[in-house]
C-alpha cells in the first residue's frame, strides 16, 4: 500500500502517531528520497514522518505494542510551554500543511 493510502487509513482508524522513532525505514530508500530532519527544529518528527508517508510507494503498518514511551521530566513534551515552542509548533503545522 502506498504511504499516502496508509496515512489516510491510519488517520481514519485513529492509529497515526507523528513519531519518527516508530518508523522502520530502509536506509537506501531514505538516502535516495533525500528526506531528512530539519536541523535545530523542534517537533521535527511530524514533518519527517509526513515526508516519509507522502513519498513512500510501499508501506506496511504493524499495530503492535512494540515500543514503550518513557516520559522524561523537562523534555520538550513535558516542560512548560514557551513562546519559542509555540513558534516551532506553528512552523510544524505550516510545513505539514504544505506537504499534504
Amino acid at each position: 500500500m502506498s504511504g499516502q493510502k496508509l496515512l489516510i487509513e491510519m488517520l481514519n482508524n485513529h492509529e497515526y502517531v507523528e513519531s519518527a522513532n516508530l518508523l522502520l525505514i530502509n536506509r537506501q530508500w531514505l538516502n535516495d528520497s533525500k528526506i531528512a530532519f530539519t536541523p535545530g527544529a523542534l517537533y521535527e518528527d511530524s514533518v519527517f514522518s509526513i515526508d516519509c508517508f507522502m513519498k513512500c510507494e510501499k508501506m506496511l503498518h504493524l499495530n503492535a505494542g512494540i515500543y514503550q514511551y518513557r516520559v522524561r521530566e523537562n523534555s520538550i513534551m513535558t516542560a512548560k510551554h514557551s513562546f519559542s515552542q509555540l513558534k516551532w509548533r506553528i512552523w510544524q503545522f505550516s510545513e505539514v500543511q504544505k506537504r499534504i
